[in-house]
This record gives structure tokens, C-alpha cells and sequence, in this order.
């Protein structure tokens, strides 16, 4: 056992006996003094003498505590290296299992009904010890819910050389979109773009330059920052392989529903919807006055939305209708949102095929938002001053409602193509956004919303994650 203080131990022995020789020859000194002199303070070379004891008396204490608190802080250094390794070990094996669950939950339709509906599973059920990874082991458990389309995987590694365990829970579904902000490819997210209530998901890398800390961002390659800076929050993840199969919606779906909605040309209200080429000409729809666009009977083109001559922006507050740009060509098209130009409030505005991109511009309009119901969970330590400002809403019944400015678009926003911001003014998102290609943007912000994202029709076909957690509870 380590002794610290003793005069027992070799390490202190030595200067401690030099001490108390030192101590023992100051009171012989002052012993053998006569008793006619004058205090030693006021003698001729007395400061020299205090000066001299005083570096003495410094030399002795580095000697004494010096050596020992550097062994401590050594001590020290070398037990918390080891943990904090041993840790994200631990860590990692829980990640092993999830990504064994989300294998598994893929192998048939019939073992995802089972999970879902809570029917034992053999070795999923906390009931098998799995060691096929290095340095320890984990174990799997397939949990319903929380909602009835779901499956939470919870997934606990142990490392043998600790015996720390540490547990992620992570939740499966096949429905709907559970993000506020997607792209297959690279990510770019600058200092002037900002998602709020829900979470990222970027499956190539994502170049982060915004220190918000938040919400949370789910990174399926890299995390790389502009001119090498880095932000101090724990709002990310990178190499992330338990993401699962990307969603998407079920485009015959989708096509169906525009070509069954009523989108005006030129409304009462204001505004006109316009092919994108030049000249003001109005956008050919198939079937006429539907919300089906195809680039061949567009001149190769896509659409443009733009405010009337007297100002009036072209105004959609219908939440039934759908908006469906096709590239049927293989040109590139581009379809733009003109400046003060529309306030869409519609279901979906979904561009598909090759090189179909969206064009943004700054816009005027107002939403009144709900918080979701889990919006807290987007809001790390680092982020707290950015949650104060809608955590009154949770007192509020319904939690409703917060105003949303400088609104363009409200529902499913999905582009295959690029999404594209450059002018200097501000719009903003209400919903969920998809991007394919290309996200360049600038003064854009994003606001995940439950109505719209919960609502939306996939294929049926992806099984992805809709949420992960660190937890300690193992129920």
C-alpha cells in the first residue's frame, strides 16, 4: 500500500530528517545566546540572516511537497486516461449490438411484425450474450414502441478489462420522416442557417461552420469545420452505422395526390405560378390547374411562384395539396421560389428525378407553429439560452403557438436535385427537407414540425432510425 505523509516511508525520510536537524541546531542557537544582546532583528547582518533562512525554509518545502504532488497528479493522470478509453469501449460495443438489431429487424416482414407487436424474439429479449466483438461483449432487446409503428432497440456493452457497461436505446420505424433536415450526400451547414425542434441526418459528411449546439446531428461519414474550427458541444455524432436505409416517400402516392389537387395559375388572392423560362407564361399542369408539373410539357423547364405586379405574393393555405415537379428529361431543371414571391402552406412540394433543383429566395409570410413534443431533446448544455426561448410553450395547452417569421413553405419539402439560397434575406421552413444533391444556403431557417413529419406516406420499403439515446434504464 502507497504511504503519503509517513516519516516511515523512504520517499519522505530523508528531507524530513534534514528538517528536524535543522530545527534542532535553531534552538541551540538561540540557547547559548547571552541575555545582555540585543534581539537578533536589530543586530548589525540580522537581515541577511532572515534572508538566508528564508531561502532555506523555501528550498525545504519544494523539496518536501513538490516531489509527492507531482506523483499524485501522475498518479492521477494515469487512472483517468485508461477510463476514458475504457469508456467509449463500452460505448462501442452498445453500438456493435445496435447495428445486430437493425440486422435483424431488416431479415423478413414477419420478424418486424413480431418485434412491433411485442412477441418474443430467441437472443433478443436480454437473453443472449453476444462476443463476437473485441474487448467485450453485449446484449440485445427488442422493445414496441413508443408509437404503434415503432421498434426501440436496446443494446447494453460490457467491457471485460472494467466491467463497465454502458446502454443506447435507439427507435426503429418504417414511417413517416423524423428529421428536420436530410441530404444523401455532404452537408454544408454555415453560420447563417439554423434548424430548430428536430434533428440532422447527413449520410455523406457533413462541413459544420455553425456553433448553434444545436439540434442534434447524425453524421453517416465525417465531421469536418470550416478553417479548421471546432465547436465544444456534444450535439453530434459522426461514422454513424446505425442509421439504417434513408426514407422516402412513396412517390405514386404523391403523384396521384397532385394530380387530384386544385392549384390556381393566377389566384384572386395574388401571385402567379409560371414555368421558369423566360417570358411570364403560366405553367403547363397535367391534368390543367392540378398540381402535377412535368419538365417535357414545360419546355424543359421547371416552375417559378412569384408575387402579382402589384406585390401580392401567390398564397396556398390548403394542407391537402401537393406539389409535384417531375424531370422527365435528361437536362438539368430548376424551379424557383421568387423574393416575397409565395407563402405555401400545402402537404408536400416534391421534386423528383435527376438534376430537378429548388431555388430560394427571401419571403414574408407567418405561421403560428406547435412545439413538438419532444423539440427539449434537440437542446444540449451548450444550447440552453436558445431552448429558453420556446420552453414556455410546453405550459401552454397544446403547446401552441409560436410565431414563425419570414415563412415561405409549410409541409414535406423533398428535392432529388440541389436546394439552392444565395440572396441576403431571410426565409424560413416549416416541416421536414430533404435534399439529394447539393445544399447551399444562406439565411434559411428550419423548423421541425410533428404534424408534417409523422404524416408523411413512405414506401413502406426503408427502415431507419427515428431517434437515439444513451440511457441507464434498462426497462
Amino acid at each position: 500500500m502507497l504511504e503519503t505523509g509517513s516519516s516511515t516511508n523512504p520517499f519522505w525520510r530523508a528531507p524530513w530528517a534534514r528538517t528536524r536537524r535543522f530545527a534542532q541546531m535553531i534552538r541551540l542557537r538561540r540557547s547559548a545566546r547571552s541575555p545582555d544582546k540585543p534581539p537578533a532583528l536589530f543586530r548589525p547582518g540580522a537581515i541577511r540572516g532572515h534572508a538566508f533562512l528564508g531561502a532555506v525554509t523555501s528550498l525545504l518545502t519544494t523539496a518536501v511537497f513538490v516531489p509527492p504532488t507531482a506523483h499524485y497528479l501522475e498518479t492521477q493522470r494515469r487512472i483517468e486516461r485508461p477510463a476514458s478509453r475504457r469508456s467509449s469501449m463500452a460505448l462501442q460495443l452498445a453500438e456493435a449490438g445496435l447495428r445486430r438489431g437493425l440486422k435483424k429487424l431488416g431479415e423478413s416482414e414477419i420478424l418486424w411484425q413480431k418485434a412491433r407487436v411485442g412477441a418474443e424474439i430467441p437472443n433478443y429479449n436480454d437473453d443472449m450474450t453476444f462476443t463476437d466483438e473485441r474487448g467485450g461483449s453485449y446484449r440485445v432487446r427488442f422493445v414496441p414502441g413508443p408509437a404503434p409503428t415503432d421498434v426501440t432497440v436496446v443494446a447494453s456493452g460490457s467491457d471485460d478489462e472494467t466491467g463497465e457497461t454502458r446502454t443506447v436505446r435507439a427507435v426503429y420505424t418504417r414511417d413517416g420522416i423524423r428529421t428536420a433536415l436530410s441530404t444523401s450526400g455532404t452537408l454544408a451547414l454555415g453560420p447563417s442557417v439554423h434548424v430548430h425542434w428536430g434533428p440532422i441526418v447527413s449520410r455523406g459528411d457533413l462541413l459544420l461552420g455553425n456553433p448553434d449546439g444545436f439540434p442534434r446531428k447524425y453524421v453517416a461519414k465525417n465531421i469536418l469545420h470550416w478553417d479548421g474550427d471546432d465547436f465544444p458541444t456534444t450535439d453530434r455524432r459522426d461514422n454513424d452505422r446505425t442509421l439504417g436505409r434513408p426514407p422516402r416517400p412513396d412517390m405514386d402516392y404523391y403523384r396521384h395526390r397532385a394530380q387530384l389537387s386544385r392549384v390556381p395559375m393566377s389566384p384572386d388572392e395574388g401571385g402567379r405560378l409560371e414555368w421558369s423560362g423566360d417570358g411570364p407564361w403560366p405553367a403547363l399542369a397535367d391534368p390543367p390547374e392540378s398540381g402535377y408539373f412535368r419538365a417535357s410539357k414545360n419546355s424543359q423547364h421547371g416552375v417559378r411562384f412569384r408575387a402579382s405586379p402589384d406585390g401580392r405574393p401567390y398564397s396556398l393555405s390548403d394542407p391537402t395539396v401537393v406539389i409535384f415537379i417531375e424531370n422527365d428529361t435528361p437536362n438539368p431543371i430548376d424551379s424557383w421560389v421568387w423574393p416575397n414571391g409565395a407563402v405555401l402552406e400545402l402537404e408536400a412540394m416534391i421534386l423528383t428525378g435527376e438534376s430537378n433543383n429548388l431555388n430560394l429566395t427571401t419571403q414574408q409570410g407567418a405561421f403560428r407553429a406547435v412545439l413538438p413534443a419532444r423539440a427539449a431533446d434537440e437542446y444540449g448544455p451548450s444550447a440552453l439560452r436558445a431552448w429558453n426561448d420556446y420552453a414556455p410553450l410546453l405550459s401552454e395547452p397544446g403547446r401552441c403557438c409560436q410565431r414563425i417569421g419570414d415563412a415561405g413553405i409549410r409541409g414535406l419539402v423533398w428535392v432529388d436535385g440541389d436546394l439552392v439560397k444565395k440572396d441576403a434575406g431571410p426565409i424560413s421552413i416549416l416541416g421536414t427537407v430533404h435534399v439529394g444533391g447539393t445544399f447551399e444556403a444562406r439565411d434559411l431557417t428550419i423548423y421541425y414540425d410533428d404534424a408534417v413529419a409523422l404524416s408523411v406516406k413512405t414506401d413502406g420499403e426503408s427502415l431507419y432510425r427515428a431517434d437515439w439515446k444513451e440511457t441507464t434504464d434498462l426497462n
